[in-house]
Formats: C-alpha cells, structure tokens, sequence
C-alpha cells in the first residue's frame, strides 16, 4: 500500500471539529440503572440508544432484544435468561466506558508525543517528503520544496511550485491554489491571495489563523519588522500590525522600502530603525513611527543600541545616539561610539583627537573624565574607578541607568564587568569572587581562576589547581578535584534544564573524562580521552581507545562513527551521519538514496 494512500488521523489539536471527545463517566454509569430497572419490567430497551447515539455524531442502528422475542413460557427459564439480559448488559456498558477512557489515553499520548516530536524531512530526487522520529514515512518524497514545522506545520510547494501547509501527519490543511505566495516571518505567515480586488497579501499567525487582512499591494519581513507597499504608500507595520508610518509616492517613484534596525542587546528596550525610501533615509521608532532625524541621501549604517553613524564621505562619520525619541548625540567629532548596555545606558567613545570619553545616555553628557583602564563596561552596569582624596584609597562606583548603585572600596580590582547578573572582582589576596548587582559578594569563597556566568548560571572556577563548577542558585554542581571540565551551551542547558538525566557537563579527572548531569551526578559508566559537545542540539561527540560515538544527552543512546572528527548535521531530535538519519535513540530512522 503506498504511504500517500492512507489517511492520517490529525490528533495535535484536541479541539479539532473532527474529533469530538466524550465524558461517558457518569452518563454510562447512570444509565445502567435504567437499562436494568427496564429490563426487570420485560419492556422494550430500544428507547436507551440515546447513550450509544451520543457516543458516535452519526445514529447507529442497534438491536437490543427483549424477553419477548424469545417467547419463553417456563417461568424459571424466563427469570434465569432475564438475568443473564441483565449481566451481559452490564458487562457490555462497562467494557465500553473502560475501551472510552483507554482510548482517551492513547489520543492524549498522541498528543504528547506529537508535540515534542517534529517531522523529519528528507528528499529523494530532489523532492522533498517526512518521516516521524521512528521512521515511519509521514509523507513521501513528493514536494519541490520544503521548510521544517513550525509549531506543527510545514510550508512545502508541489510540482508546479505553488505552496500548500501540511501538519504533522501529512494532512494537507492548506491546499494547493488557496494562497499565491507564502513566506515565514518569525512564527507568523506572509501570505497573498487573489481577491476582488486583485492580488493582495495579509498575515497568518503559526497556528495558521488570520491576523491581517487581505489589503496590502506587498508585505515584507525584515530583521522583525514589517514592511508594507499599498498603492502609492509604503509603510511600516509595528508588533501589533498597525500602520505607525506612511509614506505617499508619486506615480513615477519606485515603490521599494528598506529597513536596517539597530540590534538591541537588552530586553524591553525601544528599537529605532534606518529607513530608505527612493534613496532617502531617515531614523525612526519602529513602534510609534516617529522620525528622529531629517532625511539625507547619504547612507546612515546602524550600530547596537540606537547607536548610528552617517557616512558623509571623505572619511567623516557623523554618531548618533537615540534616547526617548530624541538625539542625545549628534557629533562629528567622534572616531568611533558604542553603547555597551541600554540597561547600565553609558557610552563609549573616541574622539577624533584620541581622548576617550564615557557619555551618560540619557543626558548626552560626558561622565567623568576617566582613564580607559579605570572603565568596566558589562551587560548591565557600568563600573569605573576613582580616587577618594579622603580615604586615600580607590573606590569603584557601580552604575546603573545613568545612576550610581553601590561603591566598592574594599578590594584591590575589578576582573570581568556585568555579564549575566555577576561580575567579578579581585580581592586584597589577589583572589577572585564574585559579586552582584548592588556590590553584594555571591558567596565568601573565593577563587585562584573564575570566569563569567553564563545564561543557565554556570561558571567554571578553580580552586588552587583544581577545577570545578559553580551554578549562581545552587552552588557547587562539581566538587574542586577535576584537572578539566568543559560544558554545553547554556542555550542547550536552558533548553532541557528540566531532564535530570541530560548531560550538561564532562568532567577530567586524571587523563580521562566522565560525563554529568545537572546534579552533578556522573549518567554514564565509562571513561574519554575526549569529548565535545554539539553547540545547539543535545549531542556529545566522545572519544577513547575503543570506539568513537555521540551520544544524545536525552536518551543516553549512543551512534558509532569512524573517528572523533567524522562531521555529522544535527537537528532537534535527529543527526545524520553520511546518508543515514538517525533518531535520539541511535536507531536508523531513514537512509536517503542518492540522486538518479
């Protein structure tokens, strides 16, 4: 039977018309005193189908004897037959109500396992089809093109190059000839489709419901912003697809947009963008759409952090700052400017005679005049050194959003700046601790080697010439006895953060590594020369004198490979390895054949 021949149930979404759900556990239960209470009496049961109707949308014909038709005369056959019409109406009700809830066990597991397992692609001939994580074959190759699900559906395109979304059994849900053109914006779907008025696009959220109507001319989707041409407008749409700016073209004027947005390195921060319309650029908040600068046919290059320089030619850069929807900063007289942190909002910059300033963001103003050694700039607060006249000592000032948050005079230096919540500093035993935001220490340990925390809240430390490994809520995760340890990405620990068996963390102790979980505790019985972990994805590439293999962290299942530098392509939950797909479990899931 061919794969494309059957169809699969779609379970993922249990409020699907489809499927309708139903609580039998009080109606079934209910209904077997009536059914008995009828069949004592001798009358007909064919009034309580209600039951079985409601269990199925479509009325089932069912016979249900009675004593009549069996036309028994014996009195004492007649209560003994009446009985067993009783039992075995009793045995049936109940046998269906458990059949009920097992089988609501089993969609729910369906459920479950859908959702954390997408579909695999793979291509035979240049077509494109999937399989689920144990090899079964979802869809086969078939399609000219594909991309990977995206909470539960994939966009692919047929023969003649024409979009359709199928979800995690194949199913196609938007059919071939429903939209002209899809492309993905972040999880959303810029679609267009022929209307009354001609072709128009809109936008669908992931779970494929409209969120914008059919009415723009183009959208387009860039570095999270959306770009809109309608008639002789072009325009912007902000987070919540409103028109925040609008610009009138005239007939003979290309009808192009370009965005370039500054990259913001801290949450909830407005972002401004450099927007080119017929060669013309201008600054603008992307959310409200207000425009900062006057317009200029020299182009403007953003930096991080509102931060953009004008290029005027002949070498001269002309910085801006944006703050509030203002220009905090407009100057010529800087070689180079930067703004570390939105959050600690203190500049850096370098003038054109060499002097180096630190500038408050929200005034624009110079700080201080300090030297470059005496500044730590980090994620979120600033650092500088200074000297107190009356204590006759240095002082570290710590600020935050232009203010001063605490003052440090009670240790010898600073090693690393802000990031992830710490900074480290060096004590007067030419040690280093940990300290945070308001100045306060970590813990009262201190350390001959530290560095930064990272996202998950891992550092690696050391104590004389051991190793260990410090988690900023709980504590030690490995003890100081290790000549080497070396971590996954904190992106992956995040991740998985709740898998206790996932393994985080390969520790040396002697020549060889042991492999450990977020609790320290070592998940595998075996020993490594060498071991690197997969930068995304939850995979460990290790190495001794025996063999060669990666390991998925979820499963602790393992894959042979020919040496420790074999490459292999990894995904959420597969890797393939030459030709072969295999699932988190080690097991081949797929083998693609090569192109005729």
């Amino acid at each position: 039977m061919n794969n494309e021949d059957i169809e699969v149930l779609d379970f993922d979404d249990r409020s699907s018309d489809n499927i309708e759900v139903v609580d039998l556990d009080n109606k079934v239960s209910d209904s077997i005193d009536a059914l008995l209470n009828d069949a004592l009496k001798g009358e007909e049961t064919n009034n309580n189908n209600e039951v079985f109707e409601e269990v199925n949308s479509k009325k089932l014909d069912v016979y249900v004897p009675s004593l009549k038709n069996f036309n028994i005369k014996s009195a004492k056959v007649h209560k003994i037959v009446k009985k067993v019409m009783i039992y075995t109406i009793i045995f049936i009700l109940f046998t269906f109500e458990f059949f009920l809830n097992k089988a609501d066990k089993v969609l729910t597991d369906i459920r479950v396992y859908a959702s954390d397992n997408d579909p695999i692609m793979i291509s035979k001939n240049d077509k494109y089809g999937f399989v689920d994580y144990t090899g079964e074959v979802l869809v086969n190759p078939k399609y000219s093109y594909a991309e990977d699900y995206i909470n539960g559906y994939a966009i692919v395109k047929d023969a003649s190059n024409l979009p359709l979304v199928i979800d995690k059994g194949g199913k196609e849900v938007i059919k071939t000839g429903d939209y002209f053109n899809m492309v993905r914006a972040g999880n959303n779907i810029i679609v267009s489709k022929a209307t009354d008025k001609g072709l128009k696009y809109g936008i669908l959220r992931s779970d494929l419901k409209q969120i914008l109507d059919f009415k723009y001319d183009l959208i387009n989707y860039k570095d999270g912003i959306y770009t809109f041409t309608n008639g002789n407008y072009v325009g912007i749409l902000n987070s919540k697809y409103k028109e925040v700016y609008k610009f009138k073209l005239n007939d003979f004027d290309s009808k192009a947009i370009d965005i370039n947005p500054s990259t913001i390195t801290d949450s909830n921060k407005v972002m401004y963008a450099v927007v080119t319309i017929n060669r013309s650029s201008v600054i603008l908040n992307i959310q409200n759409g207000k425009v900062v600068t006057t317009q200029t046919l020299n182009t403007i290059i953003p930096e991080d952090n509102n931060v953009f320089y004008e290029d005027k030619g002949n070498g001269i850069k002309e910085y801006y700052y944006v703050y509030n929807d203002k220009l905090m900063i407009d100057s010529i007289d800087y070689n180079y400017l930067e703004m570390p942190s939105l959050e600690a909002g203190v500049l850096k910059a370098f003038k054109k005679d060499y002097s180096y300033e630190v500038i408050l963001g929200k005034t624009g103003e110079a700080y201080q005049d300090l030297a470059i050694s005496d500044t730590y700039f980090g994620d979120d607060v600033f650092i500088y050194k200074t000297y107190d006249m009356n204590q006759a000592k240095s002082v570290y000032k710590l600020i935050s959003n232009g203010k001063e948050v605490a003052s440090l005079d009670n240790i010898k230096g600073i090693k690393r700046g802000f990031k992830n919540g710490y900074a480290i500093i060096i004590n007067n035993d030419n040690k280093y601790a940990y300290i945070d935001k308001s100045g306060k220490l970590l813990n009262e340990d201190a350390y001959t080697s530290a560095t930064s925390f990272d996202k998950y809240g891992d550092a690696i430390i050391k104590k004389g010439n051991k190793y260990c490994l410090l988690n900023n809520k709980r504590g030690l995760i490995l003890d100081c006895k290790y000549n080497n340890i070396k971590s996954a990405s904190d992106k992956y620990k995040i991740n998985n953060m709740s898998e206790n068996q996932t393994i985080y963390y390969a520790a040396k102790e002697g020549s060889m590594y042991k492999l450990y979980n977020m609790d320290g505790k070592e998940v595998i019985d075996d020993s490594y020369t060498n071991v690197a972990f997969d930068d995304e994805y939850g995979f460990v590439k290790v190495s001794n004198s025996l063999y060669d293999k990666i390991i998925s962290s979820s499963t602790l299942e393992s894959i042979s490979i020919n040496s420790f530098s074999t490459k292999y392509k990894s995904g959420n939950n597969y890797i393939i390895l030459g030709n072969k797909y295999y699932n988190k479990k080690g097991k081949v899931i797929y083998v693609m054949p090569k192109n005729k």
